[in-house]
């Protein structure tokens, strides 16, 4: 039995991310309320390839930005997780239509109370390199994520359980509080296993080399141009992948993302921009849309600089326009006056963000600057440079804030290594970020003050209480009334502010199949076909 040692570990991906919709469809508007309404979560439009998925051909995915590693202990990042799943597979599947976790390279995970949990892994599963995927690398896998010197997406969670090698198929973990959520690791920071030999042999090149047991192998990475994977012929799932080969390129402005689909250049492209959906739906392109809890927003640091004021943050708040931001940048007008959008798991009519008010917000800062000798307040926010719509966000912002007198937002564009580096520390008194791509209610307790994925540094005794309830109890929809409550004093506390509502949209030319959200903006690779 092992334990690993304390150490402070943050996640990008799930720190940046928020909770999306139960339920399955897209969205409509609500006239009454002004705001989008959505009735269901995920939906798909235009042309789509029917039938039994056919074997063979290439698909070209593209998004912003790429891994910065594909090592399994950095696999809970979210920008890693695609090529991650693709390389590894998953102890456990997710169903983000349902909220509902399934079997993967585990057949099964049990728990009686919620705090012992007993995995067992499918029978005669082998990496790609040949050695067995039996319960001993899955236990060495968790034990290189617990080392105190490696500094790992994964070591949180190892922190906070014990775990036996009962058999070669057979894992017992012990948590060190009752979870019913723990699935959730066996999706993400848990889930992804690599190859002991390789891990052994590869050492730090491993990150960028990985050997797992998934649906593909990666084949080639051009750093900031593509990765290519190509198909596992021993994947245990046959016939799955129905791919011989995917490829997933990085495209970093928007439009041009747009153009490569447009031109037959890549056979996806992921958008979260309404402006871009509107113009491929106008150019014939098919879709598939699933809705998110929230959009872009404000988040700020609530431990270091000026920001740990409340009065500033709602001073901010106040002086921020959503309607403009949304209109001028993402080219849509309603959005939530609610932190979740209506119909979203997560939706409460009285959790309601604060409203555009310039002239109370400059009441606050003339009350502040009169208690701390007329200085200004200046805040730095950090952006993500090379993302057009991040950075328009941030000059906006901006101009929007400093209409105040004596408010001074500084907009600062890291590029992305700098970015990742800098949030993963907490090194940020603002952050353009984005909310509710995570799909599981889990994901909430990476605001928890016991989470070490906290990158904000929030504290409230009463949104650990209901995080904690939430997790102490096997129903799920006392799972959500709680996590509902949990909301509400993360918004009451002004310690993020979304301006959009938010949804991911997959837009391809009519031919590809399989489409199926996995984490964040990306899909399951192992399902997705093409019809030529």
């Amino acid at each position: 039995m092992r334990k690993s040692a304390l150490a402070r570990i943050v996640a990008l991906g799930a720190a940046v991310s928020f909770v999306a919709a139960c339920g399955q469809g897209g969205a409509q508007t609500d006239s009454s309320s002004g705001q989008p309404s959505f009735e269901k979560a995920f939906e798909t439009a235009g042309p789509a390839p029917e039938g039994e998925p056919q074997a063979g051909g290439t698909v070209r995915f593209a998004y912003a930005a790429e891994p910065v590693s594909v090592d399994s202990v950095n696999c809970g990042s979210g920008m890693s997780w695609m090529a991650c799943t693709a390389v590894y597979g998953g102890l456990v599947t997710f169903d983000p239509r349902t909220l509902e976790y399934g079997p993967g390279l585990a057949e099964s995970y049990e728990s009686e109370d919620g705090q012992q949990w007993e995995i067992t892994l499918r029978p005669e599963l082998t990496f790609t390199d040949g050695t067995p995927l039996d319960a001993e690398a899955v236990a060495f896998n968790w034990e290189r994520a617990a080392d105190p010197v490696s500094r790992n997406a994964a070591r949180e969670t190892v922190d906070s359980m014990e775990w036996e090698v009962r058999d070669d198929r057979t894992l017992v973990v012990t948590l060190d509080e009752v979870n019913y959520q723990f699935p959730s690791l066996l999706y993400t920071s848990l889930g992804m296993i690599g190859s002991p030999t390789a891990i052994r042999e590869k050492g730090e090149d491993f990150a960028q080399n990985p050997v797992g047991a998934g649906p593909f192998v990666l084949d080639n990475w051009s750093r900031g141009t593509e990765m290519s994977f190509v198909r596992n012929d021993d994947y245990w799932d046959a016939p799955r992948p129905y791919l011989d080969k995917l490829v997933i390129v990085t495209i970093a402005q928007e439009q041009q993302r747009a153009n490569a689909l447009n031109s037959g250049d890549i056979d996806i492209n992921t958008t979260t921009v309404p402006m871009t959906a509107n113009e491929l739906r106008e150019a014939g392109r098919s879709e598939a849309r699933m809705l998110n809890l929230a959009g872009s927003g404000i988040r700020f640091n609530m431990t270091e600089g000026p920001t740990t004021d409340e009065r500033v943050r709602l001073a901010i708040a106040h002086a921020v326009n959503r309607a403009a931001i949304r209109e001028a940048v993402w080219s849509t007008g309603a959005g939530p006056g609610t932190f979740a959008v209506e119909g979203g798991a997560l939706f409460d009519p009285e959790t309601t963000l604060p409203e555009y008010d310039p002239e109370r917000a400059q009441e606050i800062v003339d009350e502040i600057r009169a208690e701390n000798g007329g200085e200004d307040i200046v805040v730095e926010y950090s952006s993500l440079a090379g993302v057009s719509m991040m950075m328009e966000e941030g000059q906006l912002l901006k101009a929007q804030i400093e209409q105040i007198d004596g408010l001074t937002l500084e907009v600062v564009d890291h590029d992305a290594a700098t970015y990742g580096t800098r949030v993963l520390g907490g090194e940020f008194e603002a952050l353009s970020a984005s909310m509710g791509l995570l799909l599981d209610p889990a994901a909430l307790y990476s605001l928890h003050s016991g989470s070490n994925e906290n990158l904000q540094g929030y504290s409230n005794p009463e949104y650990d209480r209901n995080i904690d309830l939430a997790r102490a109890t096997p129903d799920p929809q006392e799972q959500m009334k709680y996590s509902k409550e949990a909301v509400k004093h993360y918004v009451q506390d002004v310690a993020g502010i979304p301006w959009t509502p938010g949804a991911t949209y997959w837009f391809h030319s009519g031919n590809i199949g399989g489409i199926a959200p996995g984490y964040n903006y990306y899909l399951r690779p192992d399902l997705l076909w093409r019809a030529d």
